[in-house]
């Protein structure tokens, strides 16, 4: 009888001692940082299509994806009077507009950081793309750089438009057909503009402030004239 005891009491004694070590385990740090941002699969339309008239589009990515503020990263030129929605189911984003676009006209959607992985939030990289609802894809580009006068300094996130000479709006009440907001280091560019005399404004401003619907609004601003025909 007292060996039996003692062997249950030998027993209990090691089932409690793997119980505390395996309550001291410490939890696995994982692998290395995913430092890698979602890559494109395929778009509809794919970039440079021609002839698209879908009011819906959708992008596929490498890996799982999600946004970060995309109704205010995102940059669609030239300017859109209606508004849009967007899904995400797994890899794919598809956006769904409340309008058609116009006819015979080429469109950019400039995503910037807008769209960015589950893991780390890493954003996809020069996500732009391009597509014309007629025969022909414009490739025209422009690019500068915004500089405060006063202080010799890159101006960040100033607002950049450009008015065709063709557009009878009037430049102070309303929105431009083109815009862009400048890099930390002043710069913008243009993508698939088409060819005209253009009036080039821009304003220094710190949101882009949904100026695709609303006018731009002039503090500090600048005009320049400008004329983009192709050679």
């Amino acid at each position: 009888m007292w060996r039996k005891n003692a062997l249950y009491n030998i027993l209990y004694f090691l089932m409690l001692t793997g119980l505390i070590a395996c309550a001291n385990k410490v939890t696995p740090t994982g692998g290395p940082k995913d430092l890698t941002p979602p890559g494109l699969l395929s778009s509809i339309p794919a970039y440079g299509q021609k002839e698209f008239h879908s009011s819906t589009i959708s992008l596929t990515f490498d890996e799982y994806i999600g946004v970060d503020n995309l109704k205010d990263q995102l940059i669609i030129t030239p300017r859109i009077s209606f508004d849009y929605n967007f899904k995400i189911k797994k890899q794919t984003i598809t956006l769904n507009f409340d309008g058609n676009f116009r006819d015979s006209t080429t469109y950019t959607l400039n995503f910037r950081e807008g769209i960015v992985d589950i893991t780390e939030r890493n954003p996809a990289e020069n996500m732009v793309l391009a597509f014309s609802t007629g025969s022909e894809l414009d490739t025209l580009e422009l690019t500068g750089t915004v500089m405060n006068l006063m202080h010799q300094t890159p101006e960040e996130k100033a607002v950049v438009g450009l008015y065709l000479e063709s557009d009878t709006f009037n430049l102070f009440n309303s929105p431009p057909f083109y815009f862009t907001e400048t890099h930390k280091n002043g710069n913008f560019s243009f993508h698939n503009i088409k060819a005209d005399n253009i009036e080039c404004m821009h304003s220094r401003m710190k949101t882009k402030m949904d100026i695709a619907n609303r006018k731009m609004k002039l503090m500090d601003f600048y005009r320049k004239q400008s004329n983009l025909i192709p050679p």
